[in-house]
């Protein structure tokens, strides 16, 4: 496979293993979602996984989902990991072409810094937390 796959419900159970493999450590870094939230999303059909595969095995992945605003829809790369983006990432028009057929008008992430660098994207804001609450 030389373009990036978005991994369908009929193939999820399959790939799901190499999949998690890849992204596990991304999605460890955060305390939003577990690895058993993301593939619960996946198999609701609310988030979408691209996989790709140039020599067969799984070198990077995605998980994107729509978003809908008051204004507008977007659709959200939420988490990346894996190898090789700079060769997948000129396959954006496919994934730009899919969030255009579910109606959305612009591509979000939420992600390090780097991906300014990337050719179409630039840095609007940056995402601070603070913990509120009894363990504060």
């Amino acid at each position: 496979m030389t373009e990036p796959l978005l991994v369908t419900h009929n193939l999820l159970p399959r790939l799901w293993p190499e999949i998690e493999q890849v992204i596990s450590g991304a999605v460890e870094k955060f305390d939003e979602y577990t690895i058993d939230d993301l593939k619960a999303m996946l198999l609701r059909g609310s988030h979408h996984a691209w996989i790709w595969a140039p020599d067969g095995d799984i070198e990077a992945a995605m998980i994107c989902t729509p978003r809908q605003y008051p204004r507008k829809r977007s659709y959200l790369i939420q988490l990346v990991a894996g190898t090789g983006m700079q060769d997948w990432l000129k396959y954006q028009p496919l994934i730009e072409s899919f969030a255009t057929a579910l109606g959305c008008t612009e591509i979000e992430t939420i992600g390090r810094k780097g991906w300014a660098k990337v050719p179409g994207f630039k840095l609007t804001e940056y995402v601070c937390r603070k913990e509120i609450g009894e363990s504060t």
